[in-house]
C-alpha cells in the first residue's frame, strides 16, 4: 500500500471466487474514485469512495450492486450522448444551445 496526498494505492487479493470476475464488477462498482493499473490487482482510489481502504480491509460486491451500478453508468452515458448530440443539432442550426 502506497499513498500521497492525491491518491491511495492498493493491491486486492481476491479470496473467493474468480479474480477477473472480481476485478470486473470492482471496476464497475467503484466508479470514477477508483482507478485500475492495467489488468492486475493494482488500484488507486483518487477520490472519495465507499470502502474503507486500509491494509486487511474485507470488500465484499454482490451481483446487484454491479448490476446496479453497470446500469446507472450505461444511463448516465446515454444520457450524456442524447445531450451532446441534441447541442450539436443546434449548433449546426445556428441556434442557442
Amino acid at each position: 500500500m502506497d499513498s500521497n496526498p492525491d491518491r491511495t494505492d492498493f493491491q486486492i487479493d481476491v479470496i473467493d471466487g474468480p479474480a477477473d470476475l472480481f476485478f470486473e464488477w470492482f471496476d464497475e462498482i467503484g466508479g470514477c474514485n477508483i482507478v485500475r493499473y492495467g489488468d492486475g490487482a493494482g488500484f488507486s482510489e483518487i477520490g472519495p469512495s465507499q470502502w474503507t481502504i486500509q491494509e486487511g480491509a474485507l470488500i465484499e460486491l454482490s451481483f446487484d450492486q454491479f448490476f446496479n451500478a453497470r446500469i446507472e453508468r450505461l444511463a448516465s452515458y446515454a444520457r450524456n450522448k442524447i445531450h451532446c448530440e441534441c447541442h450539436q443539432a443546434l449548433m449546426k442550426l445556428s441556434l442557442p444551445a
